[in-house]
C-alpha cells in the first residue's frame, strides 16, 4: 500500500506518496511499486505520484550522499510512469529555500502536484531532471 497522501484544503486526496529508505540509489522497481499502488486505487495514469527516497542512508557526509544522482534510466522511467522522485536531501533543501524566503509553499505544492522526473534541489534553487 501507499505510505501517505497529500490532501487539498478540503481533505481530498491529490497525490499518492511512497517513502523508501535505501542503502543504495533508487531502482526502477520502487517506481513500479508506486505505479501499482496507483493502479490498485483505480487512479488515472497521470495522477500525481511521488516517491520520497532517503538514498545512500549509510553515507557519512552530505557530499557523499549528494554525489550520487538519480540514475538516467530511473529518471526516464519516472517520466514514462508519471512519477516525481524526491530525495530527503532535496526535501531539506526545499525547506531551507522557504526559510530563506526564496521559495514559497505554493510553488512547492505546484511542483509536487505537476512535475515528473527527479526534483533536485541545491542551495541555489531547484531543477527537474528528465533523464
Amino acid at each position: 500500500m501507499e505510505d501517505f497522501w497529500i490532501l487539498d484544503d478540503k481533505g481530498k486526496e491529490v497525490a499518492i506518496c511512497e517513502v523508501k529508505g535505501l542503502s543504495k540509489n533508487v531502482k526502477r522497481e520502487y517506481i513500479t511499486a508506486l505505479v501499482q499502488h496507483r493502479e490498485q486505487r483505480d487512479l488515472a495514469d497521470d495522477f500525481p505520484s511521488i516517491l520520497f527516497v532517503n538514498t545512500f542512508a549509510a553515507s557519512e557526509s552530505v557530499e557523499e550522499k549528494d554525489g550520487q544522482r538519480i540514475g538516467k534510466w530511473e529518471c526516464q522511467k519516472a517520466i514514462k510512469d508519471h512519477v516525481l522522485i524526491i530525495r530527503t536531501l532535496d526535501l531539506v533543501r526545499l525547506l531551507n529555500l522557504v526559510w530563506q524566503k526564496r521559495l514559497d509553499t505554493a510553488k512547492i505544492r505546484e511542483l509536487l502536484l505537476n512535475e515528473i522526473g527527479w526534483l533536485r534541489v541545491t542551495e541555489q534553487g531547484y531543477e527537474i531532471f528528465k533523464d
